[in-house]
C-alpha cells in the first residue's frame, strides 16, 4: 500500500510539473499573437482545472479515511477564469460532515503544486467555516462570490454559493458601501488615474478590478451576470459586449506582461510596453496603449452609472445625460438628450463628489452612441449654430466638471463626432515621461484646471484676473482643448495643432480674427514656459518678443492661463513656486509691452531699481549697508533686480555688509514653497565657484533649478540659487549648516568633489542617449538671445553629476557664468548658461566657439 501511495504521489507531481510546462508553453510568443485575452485566460484556466482535478482524485484514491461530501473549489481570479502566467491559484477544500485524513488529502494536493513552483492561496474548511471566512473581509467575500467547482462533490459548491448570496442579500447596503469605499481608496493614487502613461492594469481606474466591481455591484442588485444587469436596465443593451471586449484587451496585456517573466506586477511600465506589443502582435506600442486606455475608459465610464444604481438600490434613472454634455450637443441632436434637475439632485444627494461628474445613465449612453454613430455614418460635418457655439463655450469654460464631461463624450463617440480632429489623440501616449497621462486625459484635465490658477500665487490672483478677462471666449478654450492635438501626427506638434484648430474653428463658425487667435494660441502654447525658464527676463527684448508673437492682450492672457493649467495637468514635476514666479514675471512684463509699448518694460525695470535704491538708502542705519547695496545693484544682472523680492535682497545685503574672510562661506536659506528653497551664498570670488557648489549639492541629493551669479567690483561673489531636494521637502537647519561647511571645504580644496562624484557614480547605469526616442545631448549656442552674453543651452537626459560636469567644462574654458537656468522635465534637462569670455565679452571668435562645441559635446559620453 505504501508503494501504491508513493506511485500516486509521483503521478501528482508529474501532473503538476506538466501543468507548469503547459503554462510556460501558452506564454510563448507564437501562442500569444492574435489571441484574445479571454481566450488565453480561459485556456490556461481549463488546463489548470483538468490538472488540479486529477491531482485531487489522486489524493483521494490512496486514502482509506473517507467521510461525507468533499470538493475542491476555485476562488477569486481562478474562479473567474482570469488566470495569467504569474497568477496565484486560490483554492479551498470544502467539506460537510465528519472527515478524517483531510490534512493528508490537502498535503497531497498542495505539495505537488508548491514543488512545481505555483503560488497558492489555500485552505481546508467546512462549508460553514468557509461562509464565515467569507464574511470577515471584503476581499474574502468577493473571492467567494466567484467560487467555482473543480473536483469532488458539485453540490457543495451549489450550497456554498447559495449561502454566500444570502450573505450578500443581508448585507447589500454594507457590501455596496464597502465596495465603493475600497474602490475610492484604491484609485486615489495619481499613478492609478485613467490615462496614466504606465497603466495599472488591475487596480487602476478602469482596470480589471473596476470591471469586477461592476459585476459585484450587480450581485448586490440581485443580478448574476452582465446580461442580467442589461435586462434590468442597469446596463445598456450593448454594454455587456463592450465590457467583455474591454476586459479581454486588459487580460491580453496582463497575460503578455506576466509572460515577460520579470515580475508578477500589473503595472505596464514604459520599458515593458514594446515587449508586450511585440508579444501580442500589435503593429506598434502606440496601437497597443491606445486600445488599453480606451478599454479602461469604457470600464470606468460604465462603472460610474452602476455605482449610482447600486447606491439607489436599483436602476431608477432610466434616462439622463449630464446637463453640460446635453447642452453642448443638443443644438445638433435629433434625439432627446435630457438630464433633469431632479436627476442631478439625486446624484448630489448621494454625496458623490465633483470628480464623479460626467455620469450618464445606460439609456443616455445608448442615445449618445446612437447619435454619434449616425453623425459619423452621415459623413458630413456638423452645422454649428449660434446656440451650439454658446453651449460649447459654456462647457469648455465650466471648470472642474468639464473634464469628466469630455471623458464621457469621448467614451460614447460624441467627441469624435463634434471634433473629428481630436481622433488622433484618443488613448495616445506621450513619448516624454515628463507627462504622467495620455494626451486625451491630459487635455481633459487641463480643461478642468483652466478656471483654477497657480496655487503658489502670492497676493493678487494674477491668473484669476487673466481668466476673468478671458471669460468664456470660445476661440481661447477651443485652443486649450486642441493645444496638443498635433501630437502623434508627425512634425512640430505646435504647428500641426495650429492647423487642426484652424480647421475646427472655421467649421464652428468663428470669425476670422478668432480663428487666427485660436491658431496663434496653439502655435505658441509653450512660449511663456520656454522663455521664462531659458531666457534672461530682465532683457527687455525677451518680453518684447513674447508680446510680438502674442500680438494682442487676449492671446497673451490665454497663453498665461493655458501655461498654468498645462503645467499642472502635466504632473507635479512640471510646476513649482520657482517656475510660477518666472512665468508670472514674464507675463506681466509682456502684457505691459502690449499695453504700453516695447519701452514699457525698460521703464518699469528702471523704476524698480530706483525704488529699491530709495528704499534701501532710506532704511540703512549705517553706511556699510548702503555701500553694500550700491555694490550689489551695480554688479547684479538686471534679471535679478527685476525678479528678486525684498527678502532675497535683504539676505544678499546681510551677507556682504562686511567682507568675508578668505576661508569663509556665508549662507542663508528660506523655503519658497512646495519643496523649493532659495540659497544665498556669499564668499570671496574664485575660479570654479559654481562648479564646486553644484558638486556639493549633487552629493547631498540637491538639484539646482536656477542661479543668479553676482560678483561685486571688490571681488565678493553672491550666488542666489533655487534648489530642491531629490527625496525630501522639509530640510532642517542642521542639514543646511552641514551643506555650508562642506561647500567651504570644497572651495578650499579639502574635499575632492570630482573624485567623490565619480566614485558615487561608478557602477550605476547612465541613461542611454538613444533609448525611448531620446536624441542624446543637443547643444545650442546663441549670440542673438542676449544683448550682453552668449547663451549656451544644453538639452540632455537628466543624470546625476551632469550639471557639475557642464560647469567644470565651462570653467575650464575660462567662461564667466552670469546667469544659469536649470529646467528638469521628467527624465530630460535643459541647462541654460549666460556666459562671457575672460575679457567680459560675448564669444565671437569662431575657433573659441568650435572649442566650446567640442568640449561640451563630450558630455554626451558621460563627461
Amino acid at each position: 500500500m505504501e508503494q501504491d501511495g508513493a506511485s500516486h504521489t509521483l503521478r501528482a507531481h508529474e501532473i503538476a510539473v506538466s501543468l507548469r510546462e503547459a503554462w510556460a508553453g501558452l506564454a510563448r510568443p507564437d501562442e500569444l499573437k492574435g489571441r484574445s485575452g479571454n481566450q488565453l485566460a480561459f485556456e490556461q484556466t481549463s488546463m489548470t482545472d483538468v490538472a488540479l482535478a486529477s491531482i485531487f482524485d489522486e489524493a483521494l484514491s490512496h486514502t482509506r479515511k473517507r467521510g461525507s461530501a468533499l470538493a475542491l473549489i476555485a476562488l477569486g481570479g481562478y474562479g473567474r477564469r482570469e488566470l495569467c502566467p504569474q497568477s496565484d491559484l486560490d483554492v479551498v477544500i470544502a467539506y460537510e460532515g465528519r472527515w478524517k485524513g483531510l490534512q493528508e488529502i490537502a498535503s497531497a494536493v498542495w505539495y505537488p503544486l508548491w514543488d512545481a513552483g505555483f503560488k497558492l492561496g489555500h485552505a481546508v474548511r467546512t462549508v460553514r467555516e468557509t461562509v464565515a471566512a467569507a464574511g470577515t473581509k471584503l476581499d474574502m467575500l468577493t473571492a467567494h462570490l466567484d467560487a467555482r467547482h473543480i473536483a469532488g462533490d458539485p453540490e457543495i459548491v451549489i450550497r456554498l454559493g447559495g449561502k454566500v448570496r444570502e450573505l450578500i442579500e443581508k448585507r447589500s447596503r454594507t457590501f455596496t458601501a464597502d465596495l465603493l469605499s475600497d474602490r475610492k481608496g484604491r484609485v486615489q493614487r495619481p499613478d492609478r488615474q485613467w490615462g496614466a502613461l504606465e497603466p495599472e492594469l488591475k487596480q487602476g481606474v478602469g482596470g480589471l478590478r473596476d470591471f469586477q466591481t461592476i459585476g459585484w455591484l450587480g450581485r448586490a442588485l440581485k443580478c448574476e451576470s452582465l446580461d442580467e444587469m442589461a435586462a434590468t436596465g442597469i446596463l445598456a443593451p450593448e454594454e455587456p459586449g463592450i465590457l467583455e471586449s474591454a476586459k479581454s484587451r486588459l487580460i491580453a496585456a496582463r497575460f503578455a506582461l506576466h509572460a515577460t517573466g520579470q515580475h508578477s506586477g500589473d503595472r505596464l511600465t514604459l520599458e515593458r510596453q514594446e515587449i508586450v506589443a511585440n508579444l501580442l502582435g500589435e503593429e506598434s506600442v502606440a496601437s497597443l496603449m491606445s486600445k488599453i486606455h480606451l478599454a479602461m475608459l469604457d470600464i470606468s465610464q460604465i462603472l460610474r452609472t452602476v455605482r449610482l444604481a447600486a447606491c439607489q438600490e436599483g436602476p431608477t434613472i432610466t434616462s439622463g445625460v449630464p446637463r453640460d454634455v446635453a447642452a453642448a450637443i443638443k443644438p445638433f441632436a435629433d434625439i432627446a438628450l435630457t438630464a433633469t434637475d431632479e436627476v442631478i439632485d439625486q446624484v448630489t444627494g448621494l454625496g458623490l463628489t465633483e470628480s464623479d461628474g460626467g455620469w450618464i445613465s445606460p439609456h443616455g449612453r445608448s442615445l449618445l452612441r446612437e447619435w454619434a454613430d449616425a453623425n459619423v455614418a452621415a459623413g458630413k460635418p456638423l452645422e454649428w449654430s449660434g446656440e451650439a457655439r454658446e453651449s460649447m463655450a459654456a462647457l469648455l469654460s465650466a471648470g472642474v466638471g468639464a473634464g469628466p464631461a469630455l471623458a464621457a463624450m469621448e467614451s460614447t463617440g460624441v467627441l469624435s463626432a463634434v471634433f473629428p480632429e481630436l481622433n488622433g489623440t484618443r488613448g495616445l501616449t506621450h513619448h516624454n515621461p515628463y507627462h504622467r497621462s495620455t494626451v486625451d486625459s491630459h487635455q481633459f484635465t487641463l480643461i478642468s484646471l483652466c478656471r483654477e490658477g497657480d496655487p503658489d500665487t502670492p497676493g493678487p490672483a494674477i491668473a484669476h484676473d487673466a481668466r476673468v478677462e478671458l471669460g468664456d471666449d470660445l476661440a481661447s478654450h477651443l485652443a486649450f482643448l486642441y493645444h496638443d492635438a498635433g501630437k502623434g501626427q508627425g512634425g512640430d506638434h505646435s504647428e500641426v495643432g495650429a492647423k487642426l484648430v484652424e480647421e475646427a474653428a472655421r467649421r464652428v463658425g468663428l470669425a476670422p480674427e478668432e480663428v487666427a487667435r485660436a491658431s496663434r494660441i496653439v502655435r505658441h502654447h509653450l512660449l511663456l514656459p520656454d522663455f521664462a525658464t531659458r531666457r534672461d527676463l530682465a532683457d527687455p527684448n525677451v518680453a518684447a518678443e513674447v508680446a510680438r508673437r502674442a500680438v494682442d492682450a487676449q492671446t497673451l492672457r490665454a497663453l498665461y492661463v493655458l501655461t498654468v493649467a498645462d503645467s499642472r495637468a502635466t504632473g507635479p514635476s512640471a510646476w513649482s513656486a520657482w517656475k510660477g514666479r518666472l512665468v508670472r514675471s514674464l507675463y506681466l512684463a509682456s502684457l505691459e509691452c502690449i499695453e504700453g509699448g516695447a519701452e514699457a518694460a525698460v521703464r518699469a525695470l528702471d523704476s524698480r531699481i530706483e525704488a529699491l535704491r530709495d528704499r534701501f538708502g532710506a532704511e540703512s542705519a549705517h553706511p556699510e549697508r548702503e555701500e553694500a547695496f550700491n555694490a550689489l545693484i551695480t554688479a547684479a544682472p538686471r534679471s535679478f533686480l527685476a525678479s528678486a523680492d525684498m527678502e532675497t535682497l535683504d539676505a544678499c545685503l546681510a551677507l556682504i555688509e562686511t567682507r568675508p574672510a578668505i576661508d569663509e562661506i556665508r549662507m542663508r536659506t528660506r523655503s519658497l514653497g512646495r519643496g523649493v528653497y532659495e540659497m544665498v551664498i556669499a564668499t570671496l570670488d574664485r575660479p570654479w565657484l559654481l562648479n564646486r557648489i553644484a558638486g556639493i549639492l549633487t552629493l547631498n541629493n540637491f538639484s539646482i533649478l536656477g542661479a543668479a551669479l553676482i560678483t561685486t567690483d571688490d571681488g565678493i561673489a553672491v550666488d542666489v540659487l533655487s534648489v530642491e531636494h531629490k527625496y525630501e521637502t522639509e530640510i532642517e537647519a542642521a542639514r543646511w549648516e552641514k551643506l555650508r561647511r562642506e561647500t567651504g571645504k570644497a572651495l578650499l580644496g579639502q574635499i575632492a568633489v570630482g573624485h567623490r562624484l565619480q566614485r558615487r557614480l561608478t557602477g550605476t547605469s547612465r541613461p542611454n542617449d538613444t533609448e525611448d526616442g531620446a536624441d542624446g545631448l543637443r547643444l545650442v549656442i546663441d549670440n542673438d538671445a542676449s544683448s550682453e552674453c552668449t547663451v549656451i543651452e544644453l538639452h540632455a537626459r537628466d543624470q546625476e553629476g551632469f550639471l557639475y560636469e557642464a560647469t567644470r567644462v565651462l570653467a575650464d574654458l575660462g567662461l564667466d557664468i552670469h546667469l544659469a537656468k536649470i529646467a528638469t522635465m521628467g527624465r530630460d534637462v535643459v541647462d541654460v548658461f549666460y556666459v562671457k569670455d575672460a575679457l567680459g565679452q560675448k564669444i565671437s571668435n569662431p575657433d573659441h566657439l568650435a572649442e566650446i562645441r567640442d568640449s561640451l559635446g563630450e558630455l554626451r559620453d558621460g563627461g
